[in-house]
């Protein structure tokens, strides 16, 4: 019997290689066709979408999948108001001379590779 593999890329998604099954915790199993190879988003979704989604549901790995798109989408506008605060802070700082010059005495100078 060949071996199943489980390998963290780089990037971070786990890959599933080999003869393999994937069940929910009702014994239900997900049709992943005669695919040989999975590369599973992240563990997080595994561990944490399940809890709302019914165990009663026919199509419980679409709601999964929506779930999965919405944390996403929410994961992605964060981010983005993320980028446009440090862009804002940025600005505030590198026009005004005394906060770089305590931001300079503050906080160690980078280190050469």
């Amino acid at each position: 019997m060949p071996d199943l593999s489980i390998t963290v890329t780089e990037n971070g998604p786990l890959s599933v290689k080999g003869p393999f099954r994937l069940v929910d915790a009702d014994g239900n199993e997900y049709e992943i066709g005669e695919r040989k190879r999975v590369a599973l988003l992240t563990v997080f979704f595994f561990a944490f979408l399940p809890q709302f989604v019914s165990s009663g549901d026919s199509q419980s790995f679409l709601r999964m999948l929506q779930l999965s798109a919405a944390f996403m989408l929410l994961t992605f506008v964060i981010f983005g108001i993320y980028g446009v605060f440090a862009a804002a802070v940025r600005e505030q700082v590198l026009t005004r001379p005394r906060v770089l010059a305590w931001m300079r005495r503050v906080l160690p100078a980078p280190s050469s590779p």
